[in-house]
């Protein structure tokens, strides 16, 4: 019931870490919208969706785990594919590249994550965000290792897959261990997950 005028006074009833999402969230989206090459909307589209949805996973299985910062794993996720983007606009200066889907497919695959890493980092973002980007490189094997943003994202991607049934890429099951995510739980996390991303939409987009 209190007017606020005040912008340092509306960040601290919102929190720091919310406006900073949001803030973030928003300029991203923005990043993904300025393409004005015809060509490229759909994937760029694509990918974007792609963000959103992996940053609310994200999101609700750190939050879940209370093993780490959830705001954090919101933007491993959300920043996880931007190497595509990149990629995808210097791909149009080569049409033999962009007219070949199959090959581009595999350029995107094979590039994006040491792409996107080294994006983030020069963005400034934390050396734990900017290892979430390449999961290959970084996931820790060691069920007895810390939690770290990589098995965040890498449980997410794993629980965004094709299906609605319960499975794991081989490799990745240590992560869903430490999350505590699992068959018994995957119900109630997609539920979760399904509030915030429909709220996410709302609120950028997508």
């Amino acid at each position: 019931g209190i007017e606020i005028v005040d912008l340092n006074l509306a960040i601290s009833r919102l929190g720091f870490e919310v406006v900073r999402n949001t803030a973030i969230t928003l300029a991203v989206e923005q990043i993904f919208a300025a393409s004005e090459h015809k060509e490229l909307r759909d994937s760029v589209k694509h990918i974007w969706n792609e963000s959103l949805s992996l940053a609310s996973m994200s999101f609700v299985i750190a939050q879940r785990s209370g093993a780490i910062n959830a705001d954090n794993a919101f933007l491993s996720g959300l920043l996880h594919e931007v190497g595509k983007l990149y990629i995808l606009t210097k791909a149009r200066d080569y049409p033999t590249l962009m007219g070949d889907e199959e090959s581009l497919t595999k350029v995107l695959n094979d590039w994006y994550a040491s792409v996107g890493k080294s994006i983030v980092e020069a963005w400034g973002f934390s050396e734990d965000i900017a290892n979430s980007i390449d999961i290959d490189e970084n996931l820790n094997p060691n069920q007895d290792s810390p939690v770290t943003l990589v098995d965040v994202v890498c449980t997410a991607k794993n629980m965004l897959g094709d299906t609605d049934d319960w499975q794991l890429q081989a490799g990745t099951e240590v992560a869903a261990n430490k999350l505590q995510v699992s068959e018994e739980t995957a119900d109630e996390i997609r539920q979760a997950f399904d509030l915030h991303a429909q709220s996410m939409r709302q609120s950028v987009g997508g």
